[in-house]
């Protein structure tokens, strides 16, 4: 029997679990199975339990509760070791909604095949260590550094900006930092990133985490709704810790899920809402994560419907760090090249050919406009 399990999280309030019930409603199935509600954080809300077991058990779920400390991967650990006559399971977070019929077959087929140890309505290559270098250098450029603004930078990269530096996005206009800036950035700004950077991704700094992820590119199912036996996610994790680091890590660490089934020799495959499957060099071309429409998606949850709302140049940033040269020909990378062949490089000359206000190594050094000063000219003489 197949067990199916949908984390219900008190903190998203009960629009999500709604949408998710709708769709289930809306979508047969297509294969038996055994509904399993993860209760997560209402230890201390009877009437918010109440309420979404009302609404739920017209499908004769099965419930399992759990402390709101438990991230999505914890918990899914924690109801597999539960329910023990279970022998497949398919997960599902709590902002999942069901996108096409017979969508539990589709993603059961495909785990029959042979050395297939993982399905995944969606896939990707991202890297947890080079997207998050890539947000650092935005926001050290942005609020740290103070670059002046720059509409094109604007346009790629604003999304990043919500957090920290979204004092930048107001247009400023100042000459001087732009001839500054723009002209002997090369030289100056780049060595003072990487010492930063190593700082920060270094021990104890803030990012030392990342030591545990491979930069990009690092393929994973992506964990908002995955199938697996019962047997092998239990194998290779009996615990995992209830923070959020640990959920990425199981995601898409160097040790985490599908890098353990690969390294054991299976495969991890994704299929579309047309049940083609895909294997992990063609994930890409399934639509169904950050490229394209999308209109392959199986399921969806709040990453793909953020996608959709973006704007053009949002989306080839985030189908930058996604998938790379496997999707996007041009992006605003900031000097980080994201190659599926794995290498990686910082030069001095990208972001300067990214910004409008300046691209000196184009200026001969006898005509430096830059103060007046040939030394501040790229390339040196």
């Amino acid at each position: 029997m197949i067990g199916l399990v949908f984390l219900a999280r008190n903190g998203e309030g009960m629009d999500a679990l709604r949408r998710f019930a709708f769709s289930y409603l809306a979508h047969k199935p297509g294969i038996p199975h055994q509904l399993i509600i993860i209760l997560k954080g209402y230890e201390n809300d009877d009437n918010g339990e109440a309420e979404v077991r009302s609404f739920f058990d017209q499908f004769r779920p099965l419930y399992t509760r759990v402390s709101d400390e438990y991230y999505d991967i914890s918990a899914y650990l924690l109801a597999a070791q539960q329910h023990q006559n279970n022998e497949t399971f398919c997960f599902l977070n709590t902002h999942t909604v069901i996108a096409a019929d017979n969508w539990l077959e589709l993603l059961y087929g495909p785990l029959t095949l042979p050395n297939v140890g993982l399905v995944g309505s969606s896939g990707s290559y991202e890297s947890l260590y080079s997207s998050v270098k890539l947000r650092a250098k935005v926001e050290w450029l942005t609020a740290h550094h103070k670059v002046p603004f720059d509409a094109q930078m604007a346009r790629y990269i604003g999304l990043m900006l919500q957090d920290r530096g979204r004092d930048w996005l107001v247009p400023q206009n100042d000459r001087r930092l732009r001839m500054e800036h723009g002209h002997y950035y090369a030289n100056a700004l780049e060595p003072e990133w990487r010492e930063f950077w190593a700082t920060i991704s270094g021990p104890g700094g803030e990012h030392h985490y990342l030591q545990n992820f491979d930069p990009f590119p690092q393929p994973h199912i992506r964990s908002n709704g995955f199938m697996i036996r019962r047997d092998e996610f239990i194998k290779w994790f009996s615990e995992i810790e209830p923070s959020k680091i640990d959920a990425d890590y199981f995601e898409s660490g160097k040790q985490g899920l599908t890098a353990q089934l690969k390294a054991s020799g299976q495969r991890a495959l994704v299929v579309d809402r047309f049940g083609k499957t895909y294997e992990e060099d063609a994930w890409p071309q399934s639509k169904t994560f950050r490229h394209g429409d999308q209109l392959g998606l199986l399921l969806t949850d709040n990453q793909t419907r953020a996608f959709d709302k973006m704007s053009e140049f949002e989306r080839q940033t985030y189908a930058l760090i996604t998938w790379g040269d496997a999707a996007v020909e041009f992006s605003y990378n900031l000097g980080l090249r994201f190659s599926t062949n794995g290498a990686i490089s910082e030069s001095p000359f990208h972001i300067i050919d990214h910004l409008e206000y300046g691209t000196p190594h184009r200026f001969k050094n006898d005509h430096c406009p830059v103060f007046g000063h040939e030394q501040h000219c790229w390339p040196p003489s």
